[in-house]
């Protein structure tokens, strides 16, 4: 909880699909977190989020999947 990527999760999900595709993979990502919010009224911002604090193994693996 909070505003730490700490409790950041991953979502894979069509670059093509819609807002509310990504929505509903949340909830059911995450589904007791989210259990008494609708999909509908999660609530989502594109946030810059710098890497400098990542540890650098995290770092490599993630380069080395090609993001």
């Amino acid at each position: 909880k909070g505003n730490t990527t700490a409790s950041a999760f991953a979502i894979d999900i069509d670059r093509e699909k819609l807002v509310s595709h990504l929505k509903k993979a949340i909830k059911a990502e995450q589904p007791q977190t989210f259990a008494n919010v609708d999909a509908k009224d999660i609530k989502l911002w594109k946030v810059p989020i710098s890497d400098d604090h990542v540890d650098p193994f995290t770092r490599g693996q993630r380069r080395a999947v090609g993001n």
